[in-house]
């Protein structure tokens, strides 16, 4: 199952612009940014204090966790755009633990920049056998990762399995006709693999309903 806080961010977000978009008949919300280089990303590479340098303008929001496993900072981007038929959101969060990236999760239902899903050929992975090389032949580079332990919702509780957690993820775009904007009407789908610390699958969560 999706985890909270990327799901929460990506539904307020939506609803927000929908209703700026009823009043005026395109909205946005948010400033965009660089989505494009965020599928670069890689663990323990970023600096805490090169990331607004890479994806530009000032985050959305951030917070602070110190805790016994370190001091992380947590920095999200949210950009939402609507018109009077469909509304559409691109989210990415980071995690930085001691001042390096830690995990991070990224997620699109704009058209040119939608995360490609590779379900097709997740049924071939197999826990305890299958290797970090197998699952970047089988599904390609993930959405997101995590290196555990994590604060991110998506992340924490995956990280008391294992030492790792990849996310492949897909939202659908949001329908801006009509009065009902229940939250089951943002579909998606996710993948979630953890590994351990010989970087081998030990847990498997899969949900669909694109």
């Amino acid at each position: 199952m999706l985890g909270g806080l990327m799901k929460n961010i990506f539904l307020l977000t939506m609803y927000v612009v929908i209703l700026a978009a009823m009043l005026t008949g395109c909205a946005s919300v948010g400033h965009d940014f660089n989505y494009a280089v965020t599928s670069s990303l890689e663990l323990g590479q970023l600096k805490k204090s090169e990331y607004q340098n890479l994806i530009g303008d000032e985050p959305t929001k951030t917070s602070v966790i110190n805790d016994n496993n370190g001091n992380y900072e947590v920095v999200c981007y949210v950009y939402s755009h609507a018109n009077i038929a469909t509304a559409k959101a691109r989210t990415v969060i980071l995690e930085f633990k001691n001042d390096l990236l830690n995990a991070y999760v990224r997620t699109s239902s704009f058209d040119e920049d939608k995360n490609e899903y590779p379900s097709d050929r997740a049924s071939e992975i197999k826990k305890g056998i299958s290797s970090k090389k197998d699952i970047l032949t089988l599904l390609g580079k993930a959405h997101g990762k995590g290196k555990c332990p994590s604060t991110l919702a998506d992340y924490k509780e995956r990280c008391t399995k294992g030492a790792e957690v990849w996310s492949w993820m897909a939202m659908s775009q949001l329908s801006t006709l009509g009065h009902s904007y229940a939250g089951s009407q943002v579909k998606h789908n996710s993948i979630f693999i953890t590994f351990d610390t010989n970087d081998i699958v030990c847990d498997i969560q899969i949900s669909q309903d694109l």
